[in-house]
């Protein structure tokens, strides 16, 4: 198990009545986050892009400061800054500033922006064109493409849930009126958690924190992903050129925290130079030059891939290595050795990266994000404590759970002949 003390961090929570749950990640000395981390994402959608369209309007201007550049002008004086993020669980907003005397003015801002945005329709309609840019941008990030075709195949209710800036047609038919019924549904007392990290005391914070009054409303719920079961799994996107990207995901409907962990770890078997893949794909045979692991949580299901560039004629070669080495795991098991290797990678992972204020309000939010029922044991050490108790027998096991070749997609964008699509097909069995 780890604990805050040998981080250097002092964590509380507090769970006052009629008022959301506060958690405190103090560090003396560091900058200063204070986010509003709210149970609403896309997830919680009755129109397809409607979460993300209210992180947009609530940014855009309030009573004190009536547009989005005076909102940031009143931060950037004292240094500060003031982010806004959606995902399919949860909207975010995030006020920041460098020294503890400016914290009454950031709990301002952030009030300002929870209970206090205009909605003006001239905002809103300016806005729909700024998202409808943002949806053509991502038609440009080639890994984004390929993971919104791979959550298409896996998720029945893709646009509705899982397609965060929404469809063209679902943001042309949106209304200011959606938007401001969504807030004022989903800004809530039981929906918000506020997560502070840095040089703060639980009672400054929470004395300010007490002046921002949300309402009462249903409570955080988890909205189960729908089973979706489709025959076909190999999927190209035709793309001409000389190199293809690839895609080989694993839905994986996470059960625990423990399970999370263990992916988080299985992730780790397939990053950097050392690892097998990388050994077979690039130093042994030449056919990449790199790849990545991509890994999203949501609470209760996750998306694991495996993704590489490689020359379009050697597809079936790069499949047929990546696939063989994915069935060994799976029939060997993985190691005592190779546990122990992942486990000191992992740890080192965290010692190098919780050295700011801002990753550990990150990992509070990893935690935050599964914590439905306001768990007080959960927190920002809970997955990597995790990671430390598994051993060998309960890694593979994890692994043979989520990473199954019957249950694998294949995503391609390049230029695939019949026969190879044929060859791919066969390849997705033990």
């Amino acid at each position: 198990m780890y604990n805050f003390s040998e981080f250097g961090v002092d964590y509380k929570t507090s769970f006052l009545k009629n008022k959301p749950k506060i958690c405190i990640l103090k560090r003396k000395g560091a900058p200063i986050h204070i986010q509003a981390c709210i149970h609403a994402g896309s997830r919680n959608n009755s129109m397809s892009g409607q979460a993300h369209f209210l992180e947009h309007m609530l940014v855009n201007g309030t009573r004190l400061y009536p547009s989005k550049v005076l909102l940031a002008e009143a931060l950037e004086k004292v240094g500060g800054y003031f982010e806004a993020t959606t995902d399919a669980d949860l909207i975010r907003i995030t006020v920041s500033v460098s020294q503890r005397k400016d914290i009454s003015l950031a709990v301002t801002i952030l009030n300002e922006i929870l209970t206090a945005s205009l909605y003006r329709e001239d905002v809103f309609e300016n806005e729909r064109q700024v998202i409808l840019r943002e949806q053509k941008d991502r038609l440009r990030n080639s890994s984004l493409i390929l993971m919104d075709v791979f959550m298409k195949q896996v998720y029945s209710d893709f646009e509705l849930r899982f397609q965060n800036l929404g469809t063209h047609e679902s943001v042309n038919n949106l209304q200011l009126k959606d938007i401001v019924d969504f807030a004022k549904n989903n800004i809530t007392i039981e929906k918000t958690t506020f997560i502070v990290s840095g040089d703060v005391e639980m009672r400054d914070v929470e004395n300010l924190l007490s002046e921002i009054k949300l309402p009462h409303g249903l409570e955080k719920s988890f909205i189960r992903p729908q089973i979706l079961i489709k025959n076909e799994r190999v999927v190209c996107k035709k793309q001409e050129g000389e190199n293809s990207d690839i895609l080989i995901g694993f839905r994986c409907d996470t059960e625990t925290l423990e399970d999370v962990a263990g992916l988080l770890l299985i992730k780790q078997m397939f990053t950097g130079r050392g690892s097998c893949l990388i050994q077979e794909l690039r130093y042994k045979r030449g056919l990449v030059y790199g790849g990545g692991v991509p890994f999203w949580d949501f609470n209760g299901t996750s998306l694991f891939g495996l993704r590489t560039t490689c020359a379009t004629e050697k597809i079936e070669e790069v499949l047929d290595v990546t696939l063989n080495v994915l069935k060994e795991i799976y029939l060997k098991g993985i190691s005592e050795l190779e546990y122990d290797n992942l486990k000191i990678k992992m740890d080192s992972h965290y010692r190098f990266n919780l050295q700011t204020s801002k990753e550990w309000l990150e990992a509070e939010v990893s935690a935050e994000r599964h914590n439905i029922k306001d768990d007080k044991n959960m927190n920002a050490l809970s997955i990597p404590s995790f990671i430390k108790q598994i051993n060998a027998n309960r890694l593979t096991e994890i692994f043979r759970k989520y990473i199954d070749l019957k249950y694998a997609h294949i995503v391609i964008s390049g230029s695939v002949s019949e026969n190879s699509l044929e060859h791919i097909n066969k390849s997705l069995s033990y």
